[in-house]
């Protein structure tokens, strides 16, 4: 059977697309070509944008600009373009929660003084160009403990390793090189989503709508 042309390919896309926008009732939206994946033996398939990632994927976003900026801008800037979009307080709030950003009231907070208030102070969590050492330039040892720990339950049989077991191996290797008594009301001392970009970072990688991570080259046994 002859192969078909790369315009009926796409135009059978275009027909699954409707039919996937009838049959699920899903807001109206044009397709993109960055809509479409065309694989290497000439199939194509549909793949709405918002398919593609989950709340964790904003959350690392998010931990990259915090290791950069802070998280006060950009929770501003989060929370004035939501509640623009008419999403409400608490929604806002309860996202919030979820990816890492300031709380509602905080963003609220900052986002007046931006509006109606001391721009100076605003803008004084700036950075100014300083290096700041991350975790890891403090506690080398820590990350590769937390490395090879990362590998080897990744590659156990059976595993159930996700960010969240490494953020707490990190948090109980903290305590004990520091000596530090940990109160039980503190949080980790390194956050999930922070875990998870580790975890990239060392080369892993995650199956799509799976928190679960794993190494090429180190398959399960």
């Amino acid at each position: 059977m002859p192969k078909l042309s790369k315009i009926r390919r796409k135009g059978r896309a275009y027909a699954r697309k409707r039919w996937y926008d009838q049959s699920h009732s899903l807001e109206n939206e044009c397709l993109s070509e960055e809509d479409i994946k065309e694989y290497s033996d000439g199939n194509v398939e549909f793949i709405r944008f918002v398919d593609k990632f989950d709340v964790d994927h904003i959350g690392e976003l998010l931990e990259l600009i915090n290791d950069k900026i802070g998280l006060r801008f950009v929770s501003v800037l989060l929370y004035m373009t939501m509640r623009y979009f008419g999403v409400t307080y608490d929604k806002c709030d309860e996202f919030f929660k979820r990816i890492g950003a300031l709380t509602s009231k905080t963003a609220q907070k900052w986002a007046n003084i931006f509006l109606c208030g001391d721009f100076d102070e605003f803008i004084s969590e700036g950075r100014g160009g300083k290096h700041i050492p991350s975790f890891y330039d403090v506690f080398p040892d820590i990350e590769l403990l937390a490395k090879d720990y990362a590998i080897q339950r990744c590659a156990a049989k059976a595993a159930d390793f996700d960010a969240f077991e490494l953020a707490n191996f990190i948090d109980e290797k903290f305590y004990v090189l520091t000596a530090i008594n940990k109160n039980p009301d503190d949080s980790l001392i390194r956050s999930v989503q922070s875990c998870r970009l580790d975890l990239r970072r060392w080369g892993a990688r995650f199956e799509a709508n799976s928190k679960r991570p794993y190494f090429e080259g180190h398959e399960r046994e």
